[in-house]
């Protein structure tokens, strides 16, 4: 077995993880000892990340819907088609007529060549995010109240924090470890 170090994309916070890969399978999950975010703790939801990477019923082939049901296609088919869906869209409506939903759960990289493949491929400003559904409400008033819709001090300033005040929000629920932390 080797660890593979790695960050837990579950909630956001950046906690260290470290996937435990046996025979190209991830089998399980560790914290990563002396990790600046979660300082080799782990919350429930990242022990549990572990088990989302290969689940045993996790779709592995592409499936295309023909009739009313689905049938197992090859990765050539389904592509072509995704393409040509894609592209027959564009032709008939223009790129306001495509768009890209990324995810949190995604990398970085991933979330980066995901909006890039919007804006430079496609041609469409059409590119959202599940985070805008969560957090915009919060995105929108720090944007408002302190002119930026990031977090403003570090996780590390809670340690030297005298008083933190909270209001409509459950951390310890949505963002364990900082809650923790807290």
């Amino acid at each position: 077995m080797q660890v593979v170090p790695s960050v837990c994309t579950f909630c956001g916070v950046g906690c260290g993880l470290g996937l435990r890969v046996e025979g190209g399978r991830v089998i399980g999950v560790e914290p990563q000892a002396g990790h600046p975010v979660s300082q080799g703790q782990l919350c429930a939801k990242g022990w549990a990340s572990g088990f989302a990477v290969d689940p045993g019923d996790r779709l592995r082939k592409p499936l295309i819907k023909a009739h009313g049901r689905f049938r197992e296609a090859s990765w050539d088919e389904a592509l072509t088609l995704v393409a040509g869906e894609m592209r027959a869209a564009l032709e008939t409506a223009g790129p306001a007529a495509v768009g890209v939903i990324s995810c949190a759960h995604a990398t970085n990289e991933d979330n980066y060549a995901a909006q890039k493949f919007a804006r430079a491929v496609l041609g469409t400003a059409n590119i959202d995010h599940c985070a805008r559904i969560c957090h915009s409400p919060s995105v929108a008033g720090l944007s408002r109240t302190l002119g930026s819709g990031a977090m403003t001090n570090s996780i590390a300033d809670i340690d030297e924090a005298e008083l933190i005040l909270v209001i409509g929000a459950d951390v310890t629920e949505n963002h364990a470890m900082i809650g923790a932390r807290m």
